[in-house]
């Protein structure tokens, strides 16, 4: 049996519950949303419950990653929402995180990266910074979030206002602030940029 195959098989300690409450969290804000985006709970508890499972595991960097996207594919949740409202904005430990949500059926059957709009939860605060992106990260600071849209590359503050865009010739992906928060590295096609 390979590392990689051992990292898939791990568990968080505490996932299940992690899982429990991104779903209650979920629930209550689909449901606090009304018809029209029925099926956002589900994919908001899949994201929380791999945000946390991340911040659990992060040390293996990459191996992680490919657990977490074989995991994410598999993840698509179709029980009815639970009962009892909780709050989006609340989280058990407190501080912000950031949350891409797709559609569930985006999930379920693409072979292609997915896409989602970035939302901050938490300190009280319930957000979606821009509409469908493929990726989100978090500036060193916390200030500011990049997202890639196809062969954009793109920052904004926490109130979803635009600072800065840059496009690319090719698809852009894995955006990665610097330590000072002043630079972004991606890939865009098969080159490295800064």
């Amino acid at each position: 049996m390979t590392v990689e195959d051992r990292l898939r098989e791990l568990r968080a300690p505490g996932e299940g519950e992690a899982r429990r409450k991104a779903w209650e969290l979920a629930a209550a804000e689909h449901a606090a949303r009304g018809r029209r985006r029925r099926r956002l709970g589900p994919v908001l508890a899949a994201a929380a419950g791999v945000v946390a499972l991340v911040g659990a595991l992060s040390p293996p960097g990459d191996a992680v990653a490919d657990w977490v996207e074989d995991r994410v594919r598999a993840v698509v949740d179709d029980r009815p929402a639970p009962s009892r409202a909780a709050g989006l904005d609340e989280l058990p430990g407190g501080g912000r995180i950031l949350v891409l949500a797709a559609d569930p059926r985006t999930l379920r059957d693409s072979p292609v990266p997915l896409t989602g709009s970035p939302w901050i939860v938490g300190g009280g605060v319930r957000r979606s910074l821009l509409g469908a992106v493929n990726e989100a990260t978090w500036s060193p600071r916390g200030r500011f979030v990049a997202a890639t849209r196809g062969s954009e590359l793109i920052a904004v503050d926490l109130r979803g206002r635009r600072r800065w865009s840059v496009a690319a010739e090719a698809t852009v992906r894995a955006p990665s602030w610097s330590p000072s928060g002043f630079r972004v590295a991606y890939v865009a096609g098969p080159e490295l940029r800064v």
